[in-house]
């Protein structure tokens, strides 16, 4: 039946198109919204898909309405909770809004793009996805966007504890607001300018911005962003240890987020109320409303919600002295995202063992392939020798020749014989190194685990909370550095079996650099350095998206391994006659000339020697990007000097989705 609905909407609409355009796209929106507010999410996709469909099969395709229908379909996904869906969409509407050149909807893209990014914690790319859109709606003196873009911004400054900054850009926004006398943004800022007073501890100042704004929603009639103001009323109020006042406003807000089915909200006020409970000393409550929230974090994969629930409810076991269920919520928030990756890894190092040992037999078995090739060969020598004796004298120049002919093919073989020898040691040597360093260094980070678990385990009773916090953290230490041992060591074995499928796609270069560095952000500012990126968004080509993220990332994790606190690792990209070259340079301790030499070597195994901080490595992340960039036609330069910082170049046929 709601597929008939749809067809007839769109059949509907084909002839409203008719006449106008603009009527067809409301028509199709309009019923879009009327599905989801009615829950019927599924149908309201399927008819933004079919929408999209027909606008790209017409005869003229409108790229803005295209644009627009992938931007609904993200702030669906948003509501519902499902950042990573929404970010796909929000990036496929800025796509056909470049095509478009509709600057208005290209600036919408980009601020559907920085929620996205703030809500799953990327909050470098969110400040740059809004402040793109503030340069687009200040060039058309867009007030009520420029608002938006503002308060946006001022929101990640508040995120960064940036306080001042933040209000600074708060006040700004509120004015513009009350210039242009939009009701609905005036409520907004409040909320925000109390947000930050909460932050600050001045909880009198923040409830009486709140309680201006809920006022102004209520007048409104806005009943979702009553919700919001209610929440953050009683997460005040528990602050002020006024927690029969603050339950009173968290289940109201409750109410409204289950009602209007706003899932990510809804988890929100119920960690809310599990903190009220906790404070004023009603644990069980407590904990059932942590599991709740928890339960629908997980559902709607809200990743910060769920961190957050299991650090919680792990303090709270704690303070108890439940040490057992401490330490196995602090377990489930340590290894959220690990799980799956254990178990793969190990699978692999399986797979790896036995490529291994199937090596060495083809080794044995080309020995004595060789061993019986000069048996062979003493074999034919004295056969030759046994005719040269019968018919010396009638065929002296015949045996003469094939003498010589003998010889030569003997020289070809023995010369065969010694580059295969050559070969065989070189690989034999290669392994054996390899393995020496990947057993020490496996040995030395899983000595260090055992020995600090063992530590906890027989003196748990006696060691304080503050030594317990420092042992966590260096069995996080050895962890993260087993993980990425590993994951190098198995992504080697992978290219060593051919393992690895090359999948050619067009890719955009700035997007996977912005999804390299976005993961490489919270271990940079812990070391104080600073990523700069200066990469055109128009450079684009046909690649391997998977192999050359993996090569981005080893490099920019090889660049922060020996730089120093202060410096710069800066990632840029130019064109260079047939060839797209992606450059990442730091400003590290630098190699030396015969350092370069060994990495440049493709036949040659180098040991990693360690960071500036103690980081280990085994070697094999540099060649695995060579060797991965081979299979898709690229290349690696080095090029450093010591105390001077290295430059590591891409080099990559420049191929786009329009050439053979």
């Amino acid at each position: 039946m709601k597929k008939i609905i749809i067809t007839i909407i769109l059949v509907c609409g084909q002839f409203l198109s008719s006449y106008s355009t603009n009527s067809y796209q409301e028509l199709v929106f309009a019923k879009a919204d009327s599905l989801y507010d009615a829950g019927e999410v599924d149908a309201a996709h399927t008819l933004l898909d079919e929408y999209i469909a027909l606008n790209q099969n017409a005869p003229k395709i409108s790229y803005t309405s295209i644009s627009e229908a992938h931007l609904r379909k993200g702030l669906f996904h948003r509501l519902a909770g499902a950042n990573h869906k929404a970010s796909h969409q929000a990036a496929e509407s800025l796509k056909y809004a470049v095509l478009a050149n509709d600057s208005s909807q290209i600036a919408n893209a980009y601020r559907e793009l920085g929620y996205n990014y703030v809500i799953v914690g990327k909050y470098q790319e969110g400040l740059e996805a809004f402040s793109n859109a503030l340069v687009i709606d200040e060039k058309f003196d867009d007030r009520e966007n420029i608002s938006i873009d503002i308060n946006a911004i001022g929101k990640i400054y508040e995120i960064w504890r940036q306080y001042d900054k933040a209000l600074e850009f708060f006040f700004k926004s509120l004015a513009i607001a009350q210039e242009s006398n939009n009701r609905n943004q005036i409520a907004v800022r409040m909320a925000s300018i109390a947000s930050v007073y909460k932050s600050q501890q001045k909880f009198d100042l923040a409830l009486e911005w709140l309680k201006k704004s809920l006022a102004l929603e209520e007048e409104l009639g806005n009943v979702v962003p009553k919700g919001y103001r209610l929440d953050q009323i009683g997460e005040v109020y528990t602050l002020q240890n006024q927690y029969a006042l603050a339950e009173e406003y968290l289940l109201r807000a409750l109410a409204i987020f289950q009602e209007h089915r706003v899932y990510v909200s809804e988890s929100i006020v119920l960690n809310h109320l599990a903190l009220n409970h906790f404070k004023k000393g009603d644990i069980q409550t407590a904990v059932d409303y942590y599991n709740q929230s928890l339960a629908i974090a997980q559902r709607v994969s809200f990743t910060n919600m769920i961190l957050k629930n299991y650090r919680e409810l792990s303090q709270l076991y704690e303070q108890l002295g439940n040490t057992s269920k401490a330490l196995d919520n602090y377990k489930q928030y340590y290894v959220l995202k690990d799980s799956v990756y254990n178990e793969r890894a190990q699978k692999q190092l399986m797979d790896f063992q036995a490529k291994y040992e199937t090596e060495q037999k083809e080794k044995e078995l080309a020995l004595l392939n060789q061993e019986k090739i000069e048996q062979e060969l003493k074999l034919n020598q004295a056969n030759q020798q046994k005719y040269l004796m019968i018919g010396f004298s009638l065929v002296l120049i015949i045996l003469l020749g094939s003498l010589l002919s003998r010889f030569n093919i003997k020289k070809k073989t023995q010369r065969q014989l010694t580059e295969i020898n050559a070969r065989l040691n070189e690989l034999n040597h290669s392994k054996d190194k390899l393995f020496s360093v990947v057993a020490h260094d496996l040995r030395n980070s899983i000595a260090g685990f055992s020995t600090i678990v063992e530590t906890l385990n027989s003196r748990y009773d006696s060691i304080s909370a503050d030594n317990i916090k420092h042992y966590l953290g260096e069995l996080a230490q050895s962890a993260n550095a087993l993980k990425g041992m590993l994951k190098n060591l198995l992504g080697w074995a992978q290219s060593q079996q051919n393992n690895i499928p090359v999948k050619l796609e067009p890719i955009v270069i700035c997007e996977v650099v912005d999804e390299v560095v976005a993961q490489a952000v919270p271990v940079a500012n812990l070391k104080g350095i600073a990523i700069t990126k200066q990469v055109a968004s128009s450079f684009s080509l046909v690649a391997d998206y998977n192999i050359l993220e993996t090569v981005l990332r080893n490099l920019l994790s090889n660049a922060m391994k020996f730089s120093k606190s202060g410096s710069t690792i800066e990632i840029s990209a130019k064109q260079q006659n047939n060839l797209l070259e992606i450059i990442v340079s730091d400003q590290g301790v630098g190699m030396t000339p015969e350092e370069v030499d060994t990495l440049q070597n493709t036949k040659c195994f180098a040991q990693a020697k360690p960071g500036l901080d103690g980081e280990k490595g085994s070697g094999l992340g540099l060649m695995i990007c060579k060797d991965l960039l081979q299979r898709i036609s690229g290349s690696l330069l080095v090029e450093s000097e010591p105390g001077q910082g290295s430059r590591f170049t891409i080099a990559l046929p420049y191929i786009t989705n329009n050439e053979d």
